[in-house]
Formats: C-alpha cells, structure tokens, sequence
C-alpha cells in the first residue's frame, strides 16, 4: 500500500510538471531573424544585416525568445532552419524575418545563402535554399508569422535584361498550413517585383516601416500593424514598392506586445454586436457595416474588419477605426474638460518634448512639426513621467539618462489628460 501511494504521488508530481511545461510552450514566443548582405556571388547589399540586428532587438525587447543568424552558407542556413523547427514546436506564436536576396527561379521561390552561386544563359542558381524549407521550419505553431524583407535590388548584376527575367522575384508565395494554424506572409513588395535595399548605412524602406510600426502599434493586431506598415512602404517610395500581406486560415490573433494579447482577446469576446459572416451574401456586410458604424466604436469596427476582411467595405472600416481608436472618448472629454489645469509639475529635469503634457491638451499646431522620431518621444514620455517600464531598448536607454525617470509599472494608469494627448500624438503619427 506505501508502494501504491508513493507511485500514485509519483504520478501527481508527474502530472503537474508536465502541465506546467505544455503551459509554459503554449506561451512561448520565438522567432528566426535571418540578415544576408555579404554575398560572393550575387550582388553584395548593404543593409540586411543591420535591419535584421534592429528587427532582432525590438522582438527581443517584447518578449519573444530571439534566434539570430547572419551571412550562413547553405549549410548552415539549413541547420538554422532546422534547430528553429525544433524550437517552435508547440510555441504559440513563430516569427521569421529574412533579408536578403531571394528569387524565383524555374518556379521555385527560393532563399539565397552567400555561397548561391549563379549563372545567366539560362538563369540558374545553385546552393539556394527554398523558400518551403523556410515555412516548414514554422513548426505546429498556432500562429505562424512570415517577414520577408527579400528580392533586395537585382540579385544577377552580371547578367543582361537585369530584373526583367526570372529571378526578379518571388511569385505566388503560399504554404499548405495544418488546418489549425494562422499564417500571415508580409512581403517587403509585390509579387515577381524588386525591393529597394536603401541607402547604404539606413534601414530597407520595409524595415523602416516596420521598426516604426513596432514601435507606434505593438499594442494593435497584427494585421492592422502589418497593413499600416505596407501603407508608409508605399507612401514613402512613391508608390515604387508595395508591399503584398496575405493570410492563411485566416490572420493571427496577436499583437507583438504581449500583455495586449489578452485585450484583444476579450474585445473580440465583446465584440457580438456585429452579424455574424454566416451566409455570405453582398447584403450581410453591408448590412454589419452599418451596424458597426451605428455602434460608432473603435471596436465595433475592428469587429467588422475581422468578420468580414474581404469586403468592400474593409478599408473604409479600418480607416474609421483608426480615427475612432485614435480620438478620446466622450467620457475622458467631459473628464478632461474639468479636471483642474494644475500648474505644470517642476523638477523633472531635461529631457522632455511637452513638460506639461499631463496637465494640459497638445494641439495640432504643436505636433505638426515634430519629426516622427520626436512624435514617439512625445508620446512615450507621458508613460515614461508616470513609470513605465520599457522593453524597447531605445526608449529604455532614453529616459534611464534623466533623473526623473523612476519605472515601478508595465501599465502604469494615466489621468484624461494624458490619455487624449497620447491619442493626439497617435493620430498625428498615422498621418506620416
């Protein structure tokens, strides 16, 4: 009998540590960030390394476990690949980054370590890796996350016709995904089109974006993210590169900051205002749209954007979501327009764009001509005066060199005020 009660506490023990780890994966975040520039032969690009080191740190800087590789051969690109299949088993969100050269040649997309080795009559290239190696290295993730800041410039420079042939670019990207995963591909430009790699010492327009936008909407879904950052890749090139999002089994629902995840979880979960995407017929979307309009919030019409992402009315909702996410509500105007206008606090020391940004409402005048990189200090500094912690490098180093900087909260509670400035700001940065 003591046999039978130790093994059964045995089993107990078992048990729970076991449920403890599944646990623990189904919280697990990793990502694969892979930079590619110092090619031997295809033409050499001068940024991939360098986005891929900043895009590593901001993921690292929101919690997700962090692989890094930098200018492989194909040997060691495979086994990259590989050791992450392994890491992402069972993880709830698995994210890949690559930069660098990538084409599509003899129907095949495929990845370009610095060893490919190319020829021109007929376009070939060997020691390449396919892009399919780079999906399978997803995993069972449940949510399956792409990056391809790739087909950087003309990978053949040597070659004539330069990026009118094939192995100008990736064409018709798509991976057969487990029928219980979400997948979402963003690509740096169009499909069979080239990205720009940048001036030498900056970041690729993509990556640009991107950084930007992981910084000003880490806390919105991620498709949302992902389509403002394909919006300022098209603004800022003129219209010359435009990125392609696409999903699978539907978008993931995540955000890369990790204490929203659980917000958007239980938006969702509120979100039963809006008809339901059942029948599939012109008039239903039509008919929710003007429901999620009626209802008038931010939230109402991310719901709609969600049920039905193919509508023709799912630019206009996300555009009026942005603005109704972006504006305070009524509540926090009535309280903002009473709350007392305290003389601005003094002793904080330097470092602050708007000292008083707590006490009073910013004006459109005042942000106007904030660069973008002062706009996010400005906004920032509202969580950083209130004791914010920081997973951003960045704005941890910023405000750890002013006194008055004393982190004690993730999500430290903000007066009206400072709510309204913070969507003030916010809403000028979605103007650039």
């Amino acid at each position: 009998m003591p046999v039978r009660g130790s093994l059964r506490t045995l089993a107990i023990v078992l048990a729970a540590i076991l449920f403890g780890i599944t646990a623990a994966r189904a919280d697990r975040r990793v990502a694969l960030v892979i930079g590619i520039g110092a090619y031997k032969n295809l033409s050499t690009l001068a940024n991939p390394v360098s986005d891929a080191k900043a895009v590593a740190a901001s993921l690292r800087g929101r919690g997700f476990e962090v692989f890094e590789h930098y200018d492989p051969v194909r040997g060691d690109l495979l086994n990259a690949l590989e050791d992450f299949q392994a890491a992402a088993s069972n993880a709830s969100v698995a994210l890949v980054y690559y930069a660098g050269h990538g084409m599509e040649l003899a129907g095949d997309n495929v990845l370009a370590p610095i060893d490919t080795e190319v020829t021109c009559e007929p376009r070939q290239a060997r020691r390449t890796v396919k892009i399919a190696d780079l999906f399978e290295a997803l995993g069972q993730a449940k949510n399956q996350v792409v990056l391809l800041d790739a087909c950087r410039n003309d990978p053949f420079p040597q070659c004539a016709s330069r990026g009118t042939a094939s192995g100008s670019g990736f064409r018709g990207l798509q991976r057969v995904a487990a029928s219980d995963t979400s997948l979402i591909i963003a690509n740096a430009t169009l499909s069979g089109q080239l990205a720009a790699d940048g001036d030498a010492g900056a970041h690729s327009p993509f990556a640009t974006a991107l950084l930007s936008r992981f910084d000003a909407d880490g806390g919105a879904p991620l498709r949302d993210m992902l389509d403002r950052t394909a919006r300022d890749v098209r603004e800022t090139t003129g219209g010359t590169q435009i990125p392609e999002i696409s999903t699978q089994g539907g978008a993931p629902d995540i955000c890369l900051n990790p204490e929203c995840n659980q917000s958007i979880a239980s938006n969702q979960s509120a979100s039963t205002t809006i008809p339901p995407a059942s029948t599939g017929g012109a008039a239903d979307d039509k008919g929710a749209y003007e429901a999620a309009i009626a209802v008038g919030s931010c939230g109402a019409l991310e719901a709609f954007v969600n049920a039905y992402p193919s509508s023709f009315y799912a630019s206009l909702a996300r555009e009026r979501a942005a603005a109704s996410c972006a504006a305070p509500s009524q509540e926090e105007q009535q309280q903002a327009s009473v709350e007392p206008q305290a003389q601005p606090e003094r002793g904080y020391g330097e470092g602050f764009i708007f000292p008083d940004s707590g006490e009073r409402r910013l004006t459109r005048d005042e942000l106007a001509p904030l660069s973008v990189e002062q706009l996010r200090i400005a906004r920032n500094e509202i969580f950083a005066r209130n004791g914010r912690f920081f997973r951003d490098e960045s704005l941890k180093t910023y405000f750890s060199q002013y006194s008055w900087y004393q982190p004690n909260s993730w999500d430290p509670p903000l007066n009206a005020t400072e709510k309204y400035n913070v969507r003030a700001i916010q809403q000028e940065e979605k103007r650039r």
